[in-house]
């Protein structure tokens, strides 16, 4: 399972901790890259259509993002962690990776949620 970073970001981030120790407690809050896709851009256009459909808030509050991420798990068909169809579930990963709920908004502004099903950092997801 991916990790949070890849191996040059880690071993550049352990060079730069060498310098400034207070640098590795800061990598668990990047941003993860994505995972190369495995849908076809019909399908995604298809999946954020029902998201939209279904869904009608700006996830700008973490009961919206809570929602809004359970919603995106529930029809995305498989390709994540289906415990995060629960809105508890959802909740406690949007706490534990506070970028996600950043991630949420610039898709919901995009109007499409591509990239979150394609996030590779957050291990269960």
């Amino acid at each position: 399972m991916p990790s949070c970073f890849s191996i040059l970001e880690s071993r550049s981030i352990s060079r730069m901790a060498y310098l400034d120790p207070s640098l590795f407690d800061r990598k668990l809050e990047m941003s993860p890259e994505p995972l190369p896709d495995v849908l076809d851009d019909a399908t995604h256009t298809r999946m954020d259509k029902v998201v939209f459909d279904t869904f009608d808030y700006e996830p700008s509050s973490l009961p919206y993002a809570t929602l809004l991420l359970a919603t995106i798990v529930s029809t995305s068909g498989g390709p994540l962690n289906s415990k995060y169809k629960e809105n508890q579930h959802a909740k406690a990963l949007l706490l534990e990776h506070p970028w996600l709920m950043d991630r949420l908004i610039g898709a919901w502004r995009d109007r499409t949620f591509k990239e979150i099903r394609n996030l590779s950092a957050v291990p269960a997801f």
